[in-house]
């Protein structure tokens, strides 16, 4: 059930979207455009989605957690470029002004999502920081450690831990 309430969800909020693209396109241009909005929209979530799952992939691949942070830049871009797409079809100002106005609204997106993203980071300090991508063995590019080398680590940070504990009273 929670699939069909995130599908749900989803078309809910991308058919606000293009209501109010289409509307604002009505009332701007007396032409709705609503299907050309319904065409940027979905194209803009499928790009979306798509590079989501690239760099989840090269991020596990490579273990390579930074590339959450590419991922979101990527993500920064497609939005823009959607927003300027719809902007193309409501407004007759320059195409730079909608560059400018799109990359605007995007940083300013951006910025909400990485607020909320480093609130919850706050909420979780002092726990382990671990890339929590998960995907088949076939994926990974860099070879894993041996079962015997992480055990080993293992009981030597155990031994480092050990002599850091406090003695109990």
């Amino acid at each position: 059930y929670w699939m069909l309430f995130a599908v749900v969800g989803l078309v809910v909020v991308a058919g606000a979207w293009i209501a109010a693209w289409s509307f604002q396109s009505h009332a701007i241009g007396r032409r709705p455009n609503f299907y050309a909005h319904g065409f940027i929209a979905f194209a803009g979530i499928v790009a979306l989605g798509a590079s989501e799952a690239l760099f989840e992939y090269l991020s596990f691949a490579l273990d390579a957690g930074w590339l959450a942070y590419v991922s979101g830049i990527a993500s920064a871009v497609v939005f823009a470029y959607m927003v300027y797409r719809h902007l193309l079809l409501n407004s007759r100002a320059r195409r730079r002004t909608l560059a400018y106005a799109s990359a605007g609204v995007s940083v300013a997106v951006t910025v909400v999502f990485a607020a909320m993203s480093l609130a919850g980071d706050f909420a979780y300090e002092g726990r382990q920081r671990y890339n929590d991508v998960i995907k088949t063995p076939a994926v990974l590019l860099r070879p894993g450690i041996t079962a015997e080398a992480f055990l080993i680590d293992a009981r030597s940070l155990k031994g480092k831990v050990d002599a850091m504990r406090k003695p109990e009273d």
